[in-house]
């Protein structure tokens, strides 16, 4: 990685999409794929591995990717492989930061959330990054603030250690700008976080995007289930074909602004 930061790179634009609005009767979901904190394997085996960015299926729905936002100073050739490989059609694939920001951390054990959070900003627009996750333990969704109060966040996904779907999808939000929790996992070996079951909570969701928030779900899906079937994604491709009539699979970036534009402070259209 060392050597990696000294080759010179012209940062790449990564793909963005403004949403559609919402309409009566949709659900509004994400998948989010875990572990991009992890420099060694996202520069490594994560960009040839068919389970993840080299599957068949990239590119047939909306995906949303962790991606350490340090890349952008340490290896900026390994993160501009992949936003100039990205989907950039109807179905594209979004970033978020990994786990917490700047680094993996939990928010309520760090020595100061501030000073973590200008941090986390900084290499935030140095990645064009818009979206931050925090990991947490043993703490509550309002130490998301620091990180809202950050002109560089949008907005915040939330994982509690553990599981990562503790809070069940609530949302917390600081001046129109939400930290949303996960609501779903897709990790083996549990039967309520299969592909199977995930479908039919989703399809037990209320359909009200404008007026009712449990109308949207982020999904977590962990990076090292599901080997048996082909991977993480296949896992994710089999949920999808399982989703309710109405569904729309969003990027977390696009959840971020519909919830935004319907609960919080819009997010204007550049």
């Amino acid at each position: 990685m060392k050597f990696l930061s000294h080759l010179p790179e012209e940062r790449a634009d990564r793909p963005e999409k403004y949403p559609d609005p919402v309409r009566e009767g949709e659900r509004i979901v994400a998948f989010v794929m875990s572990d991009g904190d992890n420099i060694q394997w996202v520069g490594g085996g994560f960009a040839l591995n068919q389970g993840f960015w080299a599957n068949r299926h990239r590119g047939d729905f909306s995906m949303t990717w962790e991606m350490a936002p340090v890349l952008a100073e340490v290896a900026p050739r390994v993160l501009n492989h992949f936003y100039r490989t990205a989907s950039r059609d109807e179905a594209i694939d979004g970033f978020v930061t990994g786990p917490s920001g700047v680094g993996y951390s939990f928010h309520n054990h760090l020595p100061n959330r501030r000073t973590f959070a200008e941090n986390t900003a900084r290499y935030m627009s140095l990645s064009n990054l818009s979206v931050a996750t925090m990991l947490n333990s043993g703490g509550d969704m309002s130490q998301s603030v620091e990180l809202l109060e950050q002109p560089e966040v949008m907005g915040v996904l939330y994982k509690d250690y553990a599981p990562y779907n503790a809070h069940r999808g609530e949302i917390f939000w600081h001046d129109g700008k939400p930290c949303a929790s996960y609501r779903y996992l897709l990790w083996e070996p549990k039967p309520e976080n299969s592909p199977e079951q995930v479908a039919v909570a989703i399809a037990q969701q209320p359909a009200s995007p404008l007026t009712d928030p449990d109308s949207y779900a982020l999904i977590n899906v962990h990076a090292w289930s599901y080997r048996d079937i082909g991977g993480p994604m296949e896992a994710v491709r089999q949920t999808i074909d399982l989703l309710p009539p109405g569904t729309r699979v969003v990027t977390a970036e696009e959840m971020i602004i519909l919830l935004r534009n319907n609960f919080g402070d819009p997010v204007p259209k550049q």
